[in-house]
């Protein structure tokens, strides 16, 4: 199933990528094991936030990320996340894909029939929140964005329930 879209590609090692997301506040999320969403569930419970989540394990081409971090809002419910891939090369520098959105609440999903998170339609919000972040934490040397071809069809976030909200623009960040 389609999932979230990209809305920033990043250019530089993967060390570097981690090390500007880790300047930037963000952290990396818990592994999907039962352990994990366990503790989520009773922290849920408790009314208390949860510092590391675990992800969906989402694919491109097969693959999971390679990357992931979140930043947590201090609830279960909200909490900003990021998946990377790498995906070739730009003048010998690594290219990342990056897929993220935030989650702004709790829904029933009936395709998966479990209680998920909602992910706000506004992509756009998102992929601000890591230029904004990765730019505070000095670890861009250049950005830029480019014009994307919407499909011809809508997109939708949440199981295919809500269209997203795009203005069809990547943001390039050059790391440093």
């Amino acid at each position: 199933m389609p999932a979230d879209l990209f809305t920033v590609a990043l250019l530089g090692s993967a060390s570097e990528v981690a090390r500007a997301f880790t300047a930037a506040g963000w952290t990396t999320p818990a592994r999907s094991k039962l352990r994990g969403e366990l503790a989520t569930i009773l922290a849920a419970a408790r009314g208390r936030g949860f510092g590391a989540q675990p992800f969906t394990t989402l694919q491109l081409d097969g693959r999971p990320p390679t990357l992931a971090f979140e930043k947590v809002v201090n609830s279960m419910a909200k909490r900003h996340h990021a998946r990377a891939w790498p995906w070739g090369d730009v003048d010998g520098q690594p290219l990342w894909l990056v897929a993220a959105t935030r989650d702004d609440g709790m829904r029933y999903s009936r395709a998966r029939h479990a209680v998920t998170h909602r992910i706000d339609p506004d992509v756009d919000a998102e992929r601000d929140k890591i230029v904004d972040d990765l730019v505070a934490a000095s670890a861009v040397a250049a950005r830029s964005y480019v014009a994307r071809t919407p499909p011809d069809g809508p997109v939708l976030v949440n199981d295919g329930t809500t269209p997203a909200v795009t203005d069809w623009r990547l943001a390039v960040l050059v790391l440093r």
